[in-house]
């Protein structure tokens, strides 16, 4: 087997949420080593019927031998999750294993250049554009043994001329200078640009388990993988996604998920034009096996639940207070306001500007957009008394009307939303009691 060249640039590349994702690991960048990835794969010695496929000629590809067709092995990859936020999801990548010299690679699409210019803006808006890269296999399974992150592998069952078609498709986007895809978290991720392109190499078409097909949205596969693990991170895309996550989903939406994709591809079958099928994979191998739970549970006393339940009772017990003494702490509305409006911003950015997927169908942005702040201003100017009252009255009037839309609408809402429209309602209604009382 060939040795890695000492003038090869390891470029360390960056994935969703850290600059590494992988500690210790080095990403090559093909486009400097793909003439090296060719020897290695002895991509024109064992593979000629690539060309032949390019040119558009098949009688070679079919007149190839078995142990050319068996020189190759293209296998899918799934990681399984880990501890921090940006693995909690798991991770997909292609394995090219060459049989005849022992030549291994790791194909990952999930690389993004963290130095890119305005990369923290352009991430918020959703246009981050990802990368493939690829690094030695040795290295790739090392680094998720270290974490005690298991890996598991499932052989593609595919035809010399389906692996030529894929093997090239994979050699164009590591070669071309700048090639990137806008990368979308529900749509066009790391594991779906890697079945949608296993997908267009297959002669035939993939058929899969059509029994799953409408059993899950979006939501619950996120909170499958967040709710224990990242409850805080579960609440906080609760409030910036909306309806389009609570549709029912395909099973090829589904995929979507590293996870699930491991299972469906398992179960998937490629049937030809003759109306044969055979399997699109082999049964799951471990290659790295979990030694220990990564997965963190963070939250505990400080859950979402426990916190805003907190502030809920307390805003009560303070309005009732307010009405014992006759005076109201308008101070409290004032800081409310602020931070919904903060919040709103957010949200309403995500909502108008934003090309992250499901973020423009939240119906959230009712209770959480930049509108308190002008609302806050305009109490804060003038007899402020006065403008309070008025203010408590459109504030209950406010968190009624949200509450009943957002009951009617197709959005799944977080109840805690609910428990705090109520509250800011009640204390709406002791504050305009004690105001009364007051004049």
């Amino acid at each position: 087997m060939l040795s890695v060249k000492d003038d090869f640039v390891a470029n360390i590349r960056s994935i969703p949420g850290k600059t590494v994702n992988l500690q210790s690991k080095i990403y090559v960048r093909m486009r400097s080593v793909l003439k090296y990835l060719c020897l290695l794969v002895g991509f024109w010695t064992i593979l000629p019927h690539t060309a032949t496929c390019q040119t558009g000629g098949s009688d070679v590809m079919q007149s190839q031998s078995e142990t050319e067709a068996d020189t190759l092995q293209l296998s899918l990859l799934t990681c399984a999750p880990g501890g921090e936020i940006y693995e909690l999801y798991g991770h997909s990548a292609l394995r090219v294993k060459c049989l005849t010299d022992g030549s291994d690679w790791v194909f990952n699409y999930g690389i993004f250049d963290f130095s890119t210019p305005n990369f923290m803006w352009r991430f918020m808006l959703g246009q981050t554009d990802y990368t493939v890269a690829a690094m030695p296999y040795m290295y790739f399974c090392d680094a998720y043994r270290r974490e005690g992150r298991a890996v598991t592998e499932q052989v593609l069952n595919l035809r010399p001329a389906e692996e030529a078609r894929l093997l090239d498709v994979v050699i164009q986007h590591v070669s071309q200078e700048g090639w990137n895809y806008r990368y979308n978290f529900l749509y066009d991720n790391c594991v779906t640009r890697l079945i949608h392109m296993i997908e267009d190499c297959v002669e035939g078409q993939v058929e899969w388990p059509m029994a799953e097909e409408g059993k899950r949205t979006f939501r619950d596969m996120l909170h499958e993988s967040t709710e224990v693990q990242s409850p805080w991170n579960c609440f906080g895309q609760d409030l910036i996604l909306g309806a389009e996550v609570d549709e029912p989903l395909s099973v090829k939406k589904q995929m979507f998920s590293p996870i699930y994709a491991e299972r469906f591809v398992c179960e998937a079958v490629v049937r030809g034009a003759d109306g044969q099928t055979r399997p699109l994979v082999s049964q799951p191998a471990p290659l790295v096996t979990s030694y220990a739970s990564t997965l963190k549970t963070n939250g505990g006393a400080m859950m979402p639940t426990i916190v805003l339940s907190v502030f809920a009772v307390l805003w009560l017990m303070i309005g009732c207070w307010e009405m014992k003494r006759d005076k109201v702490c308008m101070a409290l509305d004032n800081v409310i306001l602020a931070v919904r409006g903060v919040l709103g911003i957010l949200v309403a950015l995500l909502f108008f500007a934003s090309e992250h997927p499901a973020v423009g169908s939240n119906w959230l942005i009712l209770f959480l957009n930049p509108l308190p702040l002008f609302l806050l201003v305009w109490k804060l100017c003038g007899n402020r008394t006065e403008k309070h009252q008025r203010y408590v009255l459109f504030m209950v009037a406010e968190m009624v009307l949200i509450g009943i839309v957002l009951l009617l609408s197709p959005q799944v809402v977080p109840p805690m939303v609910y428990v705090l429209l109520a509250a800011l309602a009640l204390r709406g209604v002791m504050g305009y009691q004690t105001l009364r009382k007051a004049i």
